[in-house]
């Protein structure tokens, strides 16, 4: 059944779901842009999570369903022994009787108006199986009549010969935005053609940053710690060490102390080394943070491993220290935020450092950051966004109909400047 001529299908490509906070604002923030300026299209989101995915994300768009294909399709090629993922996609589009367990959603696939792989830090070589969904987005661009765009995306690390692979397939999408200084260098280092190149940073950055932050609850804390237990090269009791030398060089009480999840889990591990030693040390599950906001004011200090904490964390005006715990990762993400104006220092993962604090400029940044972001949005969606980007007021209350929102989260939304 085709879709109405007035209804168009937008197909998004992320990886919400796990959930990793950046992941899942990412996602949420072009929910949200689309149903402010593309109410009545069909959204489909396109996830290796599709069931977390979906109860996290509900009500962010009236009309979002959410499915699996082309990660499917990546995970059949590795069932199968199939050495080039990619191709295996692409052969897959072409020929939808591939795999005739996922005819249907091919179809809607090659059926959509706007194609658009979404920010974030999955496609690189530390999961080179995610790089081959540019070979899917260069063919769609080639053979359907789709918009396919990417933006925000984190490249790095990237080889040369994967860097010119993924150039290839840019050739003729619509927009092509990284978010950092070394992906727009290793694309356009081994472009053969004319790329559509941007560098617009993050795509949290789509957001007002109101509704990403949560500052009552920064009131109960002075100090966040955001700590993973994963992809590090650091060793655990070192890191451990380090965090606790540098609260109390700080000279803050441990009950001033909050330990924040951006991943469940798997950030919590530090908490539980803290408080053997700092029995009142609170912590803030992922859930609180993706219900209310990441708890951070300009009074605090941070310390984080993780990259988006540090982003909006100084976005709030929030000073601290970044630790880089896998340098060929995290180097280009935290450098991408100190770069922007964050004003923290950053450390590497023998825990030197390796960038000294400098004075904080992010805040004050925030409205040409995001009218960049706003600008790449239009690129890729203009051809359907009806009139201005601003809408009057009865318009925009009709984008947010069917929102499962509290009273706060209206009034956040329907206050933002586009």
């Amino acid at each position: 059944m085709q879709h109405p001529a007035h209804r168009p299908t937008i197909y998004l490509v992320g990886v919400a779901g796990n959930p990793n906070l950046g992941d899942e604002l990412i996602v949420a923030a072009w929910l949200d842009y689309l149903a402010e300026h593309l109410p009545d299209a069909d959204v489909w989101l396109d996830t290796p999570f599709p069931g977390p995915a979906a109860p996290l994300l509900a009500g962010r768009h009236p009309r979002l369903r959410v499915t699996d294909t082309l990660f499917r399709l990546r995970d059949r090629a590795a069932e199968e022994g199939v050495a080039d993922v990619g191709q295996f996609i692409v052969d897959c589009l072409a020929d939808p009787g591939i795999t005739p367990w996922w005819t249907a959603g091919i179809d809607l696939l090659k059926g959509a108006d706007v194609v658009h792989l979404v920010g974030g830090g999955y496609a690189n070589e530390v999961w080179p199986q995610n790089l081959a969904l540019f070979d899917a987005l260069g063919w769609l661009a080639r053979h359907t009549r789709a918009r396919v765009g990417v933006t925000g995306i984190g490249l790095l690390p990237l080889g040369d010969a994967a860097a010119a692979r993924v150039a290839r397939a840019a050739e003729p999408l619509t927009v092509l935005d990284v978010r950092d200084r070394g992906s727009a260098d290793a694309l356009a280092r081994h472009a053969e053609r004319a790329l559509p190149l941007r560098m617009t940073g993050d795509d949290v950055l789509l957001q007002p940053p109101a509704a990403l932050l949560d500052p009552q609850g920064a009131q109960a804390f002075d100090v966040g710690v955001v700590v993973q237990h994963d992809l590090r090269e650091v060793d655990w009791p070192d890191l451990v060490a380090f965090v606790r030398e540098q609260i109390a060089a700080w000279e803050v009480a441990p009950e001033r102390v909050a330990v924040v999840e951006a991943i469940p889990r798997l950030d919590a591990f530090i908490y539980d080394s803290l408080r053997e030693e700092w029995p009142g040390v609170q912590i803030v599950s992922f859930q609180q943070v993706w219900q209310r906001g990441l708890p951070a004011a300009p009074h605090q200090r941070w310390i984080s491993t993780r990259y988006h904490p540090h982003l909006i964390a100084a976005m709030a005006g929030a000073t601290g220290v970044a630790i880089s715990v896998r340098p060929d990762y995290y180097d280009a993400k935290h450098r991408l935020v100190r770069a922007a104006g964050s004003g923290w220092s950053l450390r590497n993962n023998a825990l030197e450092e390796i960038g000294a604090a400098e004075p904080a400029e992010l805040p004050h940044k925030l409205p040409r950051l995001r009218a960049a972001k706003a600008a790449t949005a239009r690129l890729l969606y203009g051809p359907l966004l009806a009139g201005p980007e601003r809408r009057p007021l009865r318009q925009r209350v009709r984008a947010l109909a069917g929102r499962a929102l509290s009273g706060t989260d209206r009034l956040r939304a329907l206050s933002r400047r586009r």
